[in-house]
């Protein structure tokens, strides 16, 4: 408790090399694929396994969104559907894209509806990301010892003026 500044600050700098060790592994060990594939067909980015089902065009608020649906097997298991799309606003010449994101603790799965050729043939690009959630737990364990360092100890100010009503001279 009495140098709270000084672990704060240690906790900071630690949170720092976490995020640093993240960023440079995420990098460094990432994997990316573009794949054309056609509608039930599957295949292998590292332990994952996708299958395109269908893709199917909306209307939504005046914007035309392109949004294909797409089966995730993690490590030969049930990982759930993304849906990556293309959204076609009214007021802007280009599509956006809005990339579909599987998470956990080790790696994230980003996919891109990348373009289509018809309803049954469609091309994606995969990308996995490892050590993410390194970045986050860096960035969350700074601001813990933030808080620890703003919270703990006397400021400078209050330490003299109860220094000199003991007689002591700052």
């Amino acid at each position: 408790m009495k140098n709270q500044r000084r672990y704060g600050g240690y906790i900071v700098h630690i949170g720092m090399a976490i995020i640093a060790i993240g960023v440079i592994s995420s990098n460094a060990y990432s994997e990316e694929m573009m794949k054309t594939v056609n509608k039930g067909e599957s295949f292998q980015v590292g332990n994952y396994e996708l299958t395109f089902q269908e893709l199917t065009e909306t209307d939504k608020n005046g914007n035309g969104i392109v949004t294909a649906n797409m089966d995730v097997l993690y490590k030969g298991k049930s990982n759930g559907t993304i849906l990556p799309e293309k959204i076609f606003y009214g007021t802007w010449p280009e599509p956006s894209s809005e990339v579909a994101i599987k998470t956990n603790w080790k790696e994230d799965l980003y996919v891109v509806l990348s373009s289509w050729e018809s309803k049954e043939k469609v091309t994606f690009v995969v990308k996995i990301n490892p050590f993410v959630s390194w970045i986050w737990a860096g960035g969350i364990l700074m601001m813990i010892g933030t808080a620890i360092a703003l919270i703990g100890g006397k400021t400078s100010a209050s330490y003299r003026i109860g220094s000199r009503k003991a007689g002591v001279r700052a």
